[in-house]
């Protein structure tokens, strides 16, 4: 029984994939069908950070147009502007990788890393394993 990929949280051999989250969940490689992965981000990032930095750009020009009308009108827009700069160029939530399929009648996830090297791993495994499969079919 060959094993293509062997860590703390997953196993994969010629017959299935066995993930450890709270229990085992085995996916045998012949329920699986549409593997696909899901890569983070989606172009959101970019829009957010965009924000920030149009904030940042706000902040000179409303003392002038403010500032000879109120004074503490002017610095409470400042720090407005300043914390919605800040909040857009937090930094960004820690990306995971996941590997989804249908099981079942149903589109599950398969095996999700924030590792990206770890989970290039597993896929090159699992590609692996699901072609040695075929390989045996046709014997």
């Amino acid at each position: 029984m060959p094993v293509y990929y062997r860590a703390s949280d997953a196993v994969v051999d010629h017959l299935s994939i066995d993930v450890k989250v709270s229990t085992v969940r085995r996916f045998p490689h012949h329920d699986l069908s549409g593997l696909h992965i899901v890569v983070p981000g989606g172009g959101v990032e970019g829009g957010v950070r965009l924000l920030g930095v149009s904030s940042l750009v706000a902040v000179p020009m409303t003392i002038p147009v403010i500032g000879h009308v109120s004074g503490l009108l002017a610095a409470s827009v400042v720090v407005g502007e300043v914390f919605v700069a800040v909040a857009c160029f937090r930094a960004r939530p820690r990306q995971v990788w996941q590997l989804r399929a249908c099981y079942q009648g149903r589109v599950v996830r398969v095996y999700s890393s924030s590792d990206r090297q770890v989970f290039a791993a597993f896929c090159r495994a699992v590609s692996r394993a699901r072609e040695s499969g075929v390989e045996h079919r046709f014997r």
